[in-house]
């Protein structure tokens, strides 16, 4: 076994010890709730992870080791295959009678915060949507820790400028600084869920609910329905609004947390990025409130502009979360969210879709796209803020954009051949490659049961690619990928 092939492994291993301690909670849960079978199973498949990590790491001892694009790439992929296929066990072992299919689909959603589910909210144990949460909360975390570093080394989809911003001092050691963020993005997550389970805790429900709706709303992955042992969440005003608060907060640029605790206030509420997604959610928001008020005028207009700020930040955050059914609403409003969970949120937040970072940058591509067909020959760069965007970055964010729509194009056409209707198929793909988890049609409430086996594995593929931005997952299929003598890194 090659050096590199044993480095890997290596880090494997430390992802199956990582799930494997984290199914405590599930089995605490279990305990707690009486579901003995599932404590049983989950303790099992924990202490097998467990030992099958300190096995690999005991016999491969690290070594200093510089990967190159290929080699990262390649830990990328097998890292979020090793971390869905190690969560998909407690569901596939519970006794429950799941078939495998839906287990990966579970798990696949919960990695990568999309939140879409095939296992009725009524059939699956307390322990098991804990499990989904918190899963949901480590796919929050990781891609935090992706986008600060692995991302911006691979140059996906134009992430790579910024880095210094995100390390602090340009002057730092790169790996100093590099440890220090993602310490600082694990103090700040840490904080977010800390404060989210402390408001909702005295919300009426179950300390249950407060962990499970913290979970998955600081992640922007939406809630995790479950009904089962006659067990519900209550849904108050209060709590809307604390979902609406912290699907609001993660989704935002952590530069700007960043600055904020380097005691650099002005800076931080300088950040482009950040204002111009709030504005996006305050105009839709507004937009969406006034329709809804229009629609439905037996709805007080507090009522209204409730519902339409917090669906509007649900989509935009690509959360996803939903109080209500929302497939009746007015075809007006369901483009509006649409578009909003295709822009998402702000680049280095939890949240998905093409994040408005992109989104500014394209605008200014498009804008000189027009000026040098009035005046051909001018000369003009990319400046956003006195900063000159390199041609190398606004070409992969350009090329990123157009692979984004080329795959979900791609995604609808393998996915109509399950024939569940027009809206419905255009919706689903879009939902699992936003990471949003909720569309129409069919879809309005999350639930993806609806679909065949084929349909479900395509899909849960799918939020893998979306989480993954796109670029790792589709250089599965590159040749030169598996041709290692082609590759020139």
């Amino acid at each position: 076994m090659t050096l590199i092939k044993k480095q890997l492994l290596r880090m494997l291993s430390l992802i199956s010890i990582i799930e494997g301690v984290s199914m405590s909670l599930p089995m605490i849960v279990a305990l707690k709730y009486e579901e003995t079978r599932v404590f049983f199973s989950t303790m099992m498949i924990a202490a097998i992870s467990v030992g099958i990590g300190l096995l690999i790491r005991g016999f491969v001892k690290p070594q200093p080791l510089k990967f190159k694009s290929r080699d990262a790439f390649l830990y990328l992929i097998l890292s979020m295959f090793t971390a869905v296929f190690v969560a998909s066990l407690p569901y596939f072992f519970s006794g429950e009678g799941y078939n495998y299919i839906d287990c990966w689909f579970e798990a696949a959603s919960g990695w990568t915060t999309t939140n879409a589910y095939v296992i009725p909210s009524d059939d699956i144990p307390l322990s098991l949507a804990m499990w989904k949460s918190e899963t949901c909360w480590m796919g929050g975390l990781v891609i935090i820790f992706l986008t600060i570093s692995l991302f911006q080394k691979l140059g996906i989809g134009g992430q790579k400028s910024m880095s210094y911003e995100i390390s602090g001092s340009e002057g730092e050691p790169v790996n100093q600084r590099l440890s220090h963020s993602l310490r600082m993005a694990v103090e700040i997550y840490g904080i977010l869920t800390v404060l989210e389970f402390l408001m909702l805790l005295p919300s009426g429900n179950d300390p249950y609910f407060a962990l499970l709706d913290t979970f998955s709303t600081v992640s922007t992955s939406g809630m995790v329905d479950v009904s089962a042992g006659g067990m519900s969440r209550v849904l108050t005003p209060y709590t809307e609004f604390v979902f609406t608060v912290f699907s609001f907060l993660s989704s935002i640029n952590f530069i700007v947390y960043f600055m904020l605790l380097r005691g650099k206030p002005k800076a931080a509420f300088r950040n482009l990025e950040v204002r111009i997604y709030i504005v996006i959610i305050l105009v839709s928001g507004l937009l969406v409130s006034m329709i809804l008020a229009w629609q439905d005028p037996q709805h007080s207009v507090l009522a209204s502009f409730g519902n339409g700020f917090m669906i509007t930040v649900s989509f935009a955050s690509t959360s996803g979360f939903k109080t209500e059914i929302i497939g009746a609403w007015p075809s007006f409003v369901k483009t509006l969210l649409m578009f909003l969970c295709l822009i998402g949120g702000c680049g280095f937040s939890t949240s998905s879709g093409i994040k408005v970072q992109r989104l500014v940058v394209l605008f200014f591509i498009v804008s000189r796209g027009f000026l040098k067909r009035i005046h051909p020959h001018m000369v003009k760069p990319i400046v956003i803020r006195n900063r000159t965007v390199s041609a190398e970055r606004a070409a992969s964010i350009t090329s990123y954009t157009l692979l984004f729509f080329a795959f979900y194009i791609l995604s609808t056409v393998l996915l109509s051949l399950d024939d569940l209707g027009l809206e419905t198929t255009l919706a689903a793909p879009w939902a699992a490659i936003t990471n949003t988890g909720m569309g129409f049609g069919a879809i309005n409430t999350g639930f993806f049961g609806i679909f065949s086996h084929y349909g479900r594995l395509l899909l849960s593929f799918v939020m893998i690619a979306g989480r993954l931005d796109i670029y790792a997952f589709m250089v599965l299929f590159s040749r030169s990928f598996w041709d290692a003598n082609r590759v020139t890194d």
